[in-house]
């Protein structure tokens, strides 16, 4: 067997990782839907407005989702990870322990 942490202690960093960047992505959605107008619009400019507001808004949003896609991905590798190196040590401890007992 191999001498590291347990894959629960390998992998607590990773999921404070992906806390962290779940409750900022939560800011930042809280943030951007407080982006609202004043009042409705009437004039030309305001109408412009709305339309960089939406702008703003999906630019955000799209970076928000971007970023949860990642920190997830970067989770479900470091469990997939963590979880082939345990099979691996184990499979290996059993081929030591048998190639002794021939």
């Amino acid at each position: 067997m191999l001498d590291r942490d347990s894959t629960p202690e390998v992998l607590r960093p990773v999921g404070a990782y992906l806390h962290a960047i779940t409750s900022g992505a939560g800011q930042v959605r809280a943030a951007v839907g407080d982006f609202t107008l004043p009042c409705r619009p009437s004039s030309s400019l305001d109408h412009a407005l709305v339309g960089e507001l939406d702008w703003i808004t999906e630019t955000f949003g799209n970076a928000v989702r971007q970023c949860l896609g990642r920190a997830d991905l970067a989770f479900r590798v470091a469990v997939d990870g963590a979880n082939a190196h345990d099979i691996a040590d184990l499979l290996g401890g059993a081929a030591v322990r048998g190639h002794r007992q021939t």
